[in-house]
């Protein structure tokens, strides 16, 4: 483990045994207080704090964004890649879904027009 991988876990690790309670605001607080803004450099660290982000804290990446720039750390090209991934996902299903329901407004339009105008008589002149 790198010297930031380390003293990362060596913090979580002393909020446990002093049986705090681990979570999103404890966890921004090892960021601000415990670890240097180099360390929030490391390719390492940033793996393990997206784990701990993604599958323990559940906190958003956006979120982590901007609490990263309030709080003048460093933020990660990582973290800005996924972030843009997440919004590119988002906006494709977003245009999918608005494809998807225009199409179907569509299709219901028209056979309902086409229902109506198969059971009308003709007009005829007399």
């Amino acid at each position: 483990l790198s010297v930031p991988e380390q003293r990362f876990l060596a913090a979580i690790r002393q909020v446990i045994i002093e049986g705090l309670k681990f979570d999103k605001k404890m966890f921004q607080d090892i960021l601000v207080h415990v670890l240097e803004n180099n360390d929030h450099k490391s390719s390492a660290l940033q793996r393990l704090m997206h784990m701990v982000r993604e599958e323990i804290l559940f906190i958003d990446s956006k979120e982590h964004k901007d609490f990263l720039e309030q709080n003048n750390l460093y933020v990660h090209q990582s973290l800005i890649d996924k972030i843009s991934e997440e919004t590119t996902i988002k906006e494709r299903n977003r245009n999918y879904s608005i494809m998807f329901t225009g199409g179907v407004r569509a299709a219901t339009t028209a056979m309902r027009w086409k229902k109506r105008t198969r059971f009308q008589q003709p007009i005829t002149n007399s």
